[in-house]
């Protein structure tokens, strides 16, 4: 799961040829964030995540750009 998570935000934004913008989250980048409500039962966020979050779970989208 940590893997598919990197896959798919730092490694992609290098791979798409963003990543002094994208891809982390650090000062001086953009970001595009969302939170994610979590059920109690979920012992592995990182699974939780790459399982398949329905929209409803999806609390909060902030995106910079």
């Amino acid at each position: 799961a940590r893997w598919l998570l990197e896959s798919a935000t730092a490694v992609g934004a290098a791979a798409l040829g963003c990543a002094a913008d994208f891809g982390t989250i650090e000062v001086g980048k953009r970001a595009a964030l969302l939170a994610v409500r979590m059920p109690d039962v979920a012992a592995d966020p990182e699974e939780y995540l790459v399982s398949g979050v329905e929209r409803a779970s999806v609390a909060w989208v902030h995106a910079d750009g």
